[in-house]
């Protein structure tokens, strides 16, 4: 009981310090930050689970609980991804336009990171910050972002850009040819999400069944509530079937994701 309430308490620790909250209190309000919110939604749950029903279904709820947010954040992360892979492939248009009417590289990375704000803009201005202080471009690519699982995108396009630095080709041919492959690997993506979106959705209906069969079971009167909330056998034997649920969901999840990459 302490630990759930001190780790609410922690999810709810401001990230300001006090002096800092008073003196810019009367400016603007203090906002929670929106990525918090299902933690905090999630740790209520939780707490009020353990206040109503006791341990063990609050470990089940936690499991859940887990499972809905890390399912949530791979989405978001997925789609996240694609969505910089598409802005990519109109930021190589962009280049490769610049370079073909005769721009040097800082000026046609400065048109890109003009015509498309975020990730991608961001990365290739700090590419031609660092090429017009002597650098390599390359290097401004690559180290410009911080994500860790984007080797096949921005590594891809500075590997290319040494290539031409290293052996004289045409950098517009060649980014021309890396604009293809990410318009080509968008387009296989989102494919392959449409495709596998019946697996998905099977597996989450499949994982809904057994709270049907308790439904059914609670209005023919044999009451297994009572038995898997409580705190024997049956509150391990809950905890245990919702955690082998969860356990399918992110191992489906696991294969499916293997076929989208």
């Amino acid at each position: 009981m302490s630990l759930l309430v001190l780790a609410a308490a922690l999810l709810l620790w401001p990230s300001r310090s006090p002096r800092r909250r008073v003196m810019h209190g009367s400016r603007r309000a203090v906002r929670v930050d929106p990525g918090r919110l299902p933690v905090i939604a999630a740790a209520a749950v939780v707490l009020v689970t353990v206040l109503a029903l006791g341990p063990a279904p609050a470990v089940a709820v936690t499991v859940v609980a887990a499972t809905v947010l890390l399912r949530r954040r791979a989405t978001t992360r997925r789609r996240a991804g694609r969505a910089v892979t598409a802005s990519l492939v109109g930021g190589v248009d962009t280049m490769v336009a610049e370079l073909a009417v005769g721009a040097d590289p800082a000026a046609a990375c400065r048109a890109v990171a003009r015509d498309h704000p975020g990730e991608v803009g961001s990365r290739f201005a700090a590419a031609a910050a660092h090429s017009e202080l002597g650098g390599a471009l390359s290097t401004g690519l690559v180290g410009a972002g911080g994500r860790g699982d984007d080797r096949s995108d921005w590594t891809r396009m500075a590997e290319c850009w040494v290539i031409c630095e290293r052996y004289g080709l045409a950098p517009a041919v060649v980014l021309r040819s890396v604009r293809d492959d990410l318009d080509a690997r968008v387009r296989f993506g989102r494919r392959t999400e449409a495709a596998t979106a019946g697996s998905r959705a099977t597996a989450t209906v499949l994982s809904v069944l057994p709270v049907l069969g308790i439904v059914l079971g609670q209005a023919m009167g044999a009451a297994p509530l009572a038995v898997l909330t409580g705190n024997g056998a049956g509150g391990v034997l809950g905890v245990v079937g919702v955690t082998l649920v969860c356990a399918g969901l992110a191992w489906t999840d696991r294969i499916v994701a293997g076929v989208v990459r």
